[in-house]
């Protein structure tokens, strides 16, 4: 589920995941998964910055409203854009530890049951499509549609580990990719808040007015 996204993030969903294991994302993702390489933004979230109205709100976690802003994408696309710093030794192995941080466990584990699995507990590939295009229609809103095709069949192979269908602890490592990824600070807060804001907006997808997403303070 990585695909959506490149790499970590100044600041989903597109094909690019962090890797822990490597220092490049793939350029093209959704990115459900870590392997992108857009962690933190640049010349993106300068030009946000400097005309954002709310100094205040913008203080509280400005990277994570950025990421939810409808014009992000205006000055360069966020997926694209990477922070070289989240991809250290050390913040590698921050990122990992996150893994196990209750906060984000219980974050994840509450997005999560969106899916809906079979009596077994299993998602498949219908499922997982069905979410996939919930999550990118709120990280990549212009995403052409061959390319999202193309990120989901690549996404649903890593991640289902070439199997008809997936367990929870594939969707996990999923999901906390995909936080991963797309999140600009190594914060289980941040994480946290990350899947609390995509979990609003798909529940309100439809809603004509997108500032009634301005939720974050």
């Amino acid at each position: 589920m990585d695909s959506c996204r490149e790499h970590k993030h100044h600041s989903s969903s597109s094909s690019a995941r962090k890797d822990p294991k490597n220092n490049t994302r793939p350029a093209n993702s959704f990115s459900l998964d870590p392997s992108s390489p857009t962690k933190k933004l640049n010349s993106n979230y300068e030009e946000f910055q400097a005309n954002k109205e709310n100094e205040a709100d913008q203080a509280e976690k400005p990277d994570l409203t950025f990421l939810f802003n409808p014009l992000r994408d205006e000055v360069k696309p966020y997926h694209l854009d990477g922070d070289t710093s989240m991809y250290t030794e050390s913040s590698i192995v921050s990122r990992a530890n996150l893994k196990s941080e209750p906060m984000v466990i219980e974050s994840i584990n509450d997005f999560m049951d969106l899916y809906q699995s079979d009596n077994k507990g299993f998602i498949g590939r219908k499922e997982y499509e069905r979410m996939y295009n919930k999550i990118c229609s709120v990280l990549r809103i212009s995403i052409d549609p061959s390319e999202k095709r193309k990120i989901l069949d690549d996404d649903w192979k890593k991640d289902s580990r070439g199997q008809d269908k997936m367990s929870r602890e594939m969707l996990f490592d999923a999901m906390f990719e995909l936080c991963d990824v797309w999140c600009p600070h190594i914060d289980p807060v941040e994480y946290k808040e990350f899947f609390s804001q995509i979990k609003f907006r798909i529940r309100y997808e439809g809603y004509k007015d997108s500032s009634a997403y301005d939720i974050i303070s």
